[in-house]
């Protein structure tokens, strides 16, 4: 499977300087970094998103968990809301929210607005585990080197070079 976003099996065997017909083996590698990459840094394939959000009382802001192109509808119940503004580089809609249930419908960003780092940190990363893959699991009590992990104390952490390249496309408030 092919992602075109931001990096390919391609790309990755290029990162690596093995030979453009070993590309389709690296397709997987490509899969996953672009998948960790975007939980990160938020969906970034031009696709259409959904976000839902149940409120308790009075709001004046629905925050998603990502940056978006476009809002392109809210509804509360069912039911088509009205809103006043979007910051689609926070990826928050202003208004007035009374209780209840909300979806909020977006469009995410577009493959042609990603960063060059941000594919940077995507083909590196996809570099990273093929060579992981490779060279076999480390040792116990091994201490690392410049790949440290430095990312997150759970779940899946990213190399150093990763983390920094990516560390300005972070919204505020994640875990990364």
């Amino acid at each position: 499977m092919a992602i075109p976003w931001p990096t390919t099996g391609a790309a990755i065997a290029t990162s690596l300087r093995w030979a453009a017909d070993r590309a389709a083996e690296l397709e997987d590698y490509a899969a996953v970094a672009v998948s960790k990459i975007e939980e990160k840094v938020g969906p970034w394939h031009g696709q259409d998103l959904a976000h839902a959000i149940t409120t308790r009382r009075d709001l004046t802001r629905l925050v998603l968990p990502w940056p978006v192109a476009l809002v392109t509808a809210i509804t509360r119940d069912g039911a088509s809301a009205e809103y006043d503004m979007v910051d689609i580089g926070a990826g928050v809609v202003y208004g007035t929210f009374p209780p209840g249930s909300y979806v909020v419908s977006a469009t995410a960003r577009s493959t042609a607005s990603c960063p060059p780092d941000v594919a940077l940190a995507a083909r590196k990363l996809g570099a990273h585990l093929a060579k992981q893959e490779l060279v076999g699991p480390r040792q116990p009590g091994f201490a690392g080197g410049p790949d440290k992990d430095l990312d997150v104390q759970q779940g899946f952490a990213l190399p150093r070079a990763v983390s920094e390249l990516i560390a300005d496309y972070v919204p505020p408030g994640s875990f990364a």
